[in-house]
């Protein structure tokens, strides 16, 4: 929040905080940990008939479930089973693994902390077989913001609590990214949440306490760096952690720079972790899979955390230059110049984007134009 007084005052923060004695604070809070639940599972529950106006439709989808079966049942990851599966168990998965190996591949050209969240269905009651993200978004969803109020309830901020919750749980994209997609569009929102639940405490005026001050970094690096393996707009959010970090009241100077640090340490730690994981994981998969008589093949690196939203950002005003928010057409144009001369899927689309705007800028500064005007002119309406 603004420490400056006539800007904290001018937007009302601090008539906020003398609204509510603590008993109403707590029963707005016990109301707010009821209502959000209930609100978000009525979503969770009409999830067919949720609204599809602003549906994301450039998007080749999730195809993730095809290599959930033999990792929940034998560990085995990312090995894609193309057999479909006769029954629901591990000895079915073992039989697939003995006698249909030749269906099996283990790949790297998959996203992958997105196939874990599959567990959290199986654990709410899903079928291995069938998992799907529905009910995983939805419940990380509804924490985030149970976890947004609760912090604004903290700072004496409850309108400004109730204000946002009711905007973000309402925002029709989001309901259906978390609720009916199947897909993890609504992860960055996720991430943004829990990262403004941590932070929220260490934005008042009073020195916060120690405990919280060195969990902050550490939790909101771990949290951006597992988010950023399942969307890559959960990194920028750092940038913010950061700011609020390093200017947090009634600390020294060095402790405003060692916070930061910390953050950048845990996030850039936690990112190179899942990464040894996941190849020691191919590794084992490979090893295994292959000696069954299945296939592990190095696939074209289709990953991308960076490049491949700008590509889409692009194709959201002109396709003068090929550019469409459509998964799809860039993965044709990866493979296209793949063929050429192999290189990684972002390097690839990092040197078209840099040459189209070093060739036409101004066409790039139409599209920052127009991209500025649609976030302050337009939004997705609450319903």
């Amino acid at each position: 929040m603004p420490r400056a007084p006539w800007l904290s005052a001018t937007l009302g923060f601090e008539r906020q905080r003398t609204l509510f004695s603590s008993r109403a604070r707590w029963k707005l809070w016990m109301a707010g940990m009821l209502v959000l639940p209930v609100w978000q599972y009525a979503n969770y529950a009409d999830r067919d008939y949720l609204d599809t106006d602003y549906a994301n439709r450039g998007s080749s989808g999730a195809g993730w479930q095809k290599h959930f079966f033999m990792l929940y049942h034998l560990g085995l990851f990312p090995v894609q089973c193309d057999a479909r599966p006769r029954a629901s168990g591990q000895a079915e998965a073992e039989r697939i693994l003995r006698e249909e190996a030749h269906t099996l591949q283990v790949v790297t050209n998959v996203d992958q902390l997105p196939i874990y969240l599959y567990f959290f269905d199986v654990w709410l009651g899903g079928d291995p077989a069938a998992a799907e993200l529905n009910r995983p978004n939805a419940l990380f969803f509804t924490l985030a913001l149970m976890a947004f109020f609760s912090a604004c309830v903290w700072m004496r901020l409850e309108l400004l609590g109730m204000a946002v919750t009711l905007c973000i749980g309402a925002n029709p994209y989001l309901v259906l990214e978390a609720h009916g997609s199947g897909n993890v569009f609504c992860w960055p929102a996720i991430a943004a949440l829990f990262s403004m639940a941590l932070v929220l405490p260490l934005t008042g005026r009073q020195k916060p306490s120690w405990y919280w001050l060195a969990a902050v970094p550490v939790l909101a690096g771990l949290l951006l760096g597992c988010s950023r393996h399942i969307r890559g707009e959960a990194l920028p959010i750092a940038a913010s952690v950061a700011l609020a970090l390093a200017t947090v009241t009634g600390v020294r100077w060095w402790t405003r720079l060692l916070l930061p640090a910390v953050l950048v340490l845990c996030l850039f730690a936690s990112m190179r972790l899942l990464e040894n994981f996941f190849k020691a994981k191919y590794r084992d998969a490979a090893a295994v899979v292959t000696q069954a008589g299945g296939a592990a093949r190095q696939a074209p690196e289709t990953y991308h955390p960076h490049w491949h939203p700008i590509w889409c950002g692009l194709g959201d005003f002109d396709d003068r230059y090929g550019y469409l928010w459509d998964d799809r057409v860039a993965s044709e144009y990866y493979y296209f110049e793949y063929l050429k001369k192999p290189r990684r899927y972002e390097r690839i689309l990092k040197h078209k984007i840099w040459t189209d705007i070093k060739r036409d800028p101004g066409w790039y500064l139409t599209i920052l134009a127009k991209r500025s005007w649609r976030i302050l002119a337009q939004n997705t309406p609450v319903r």
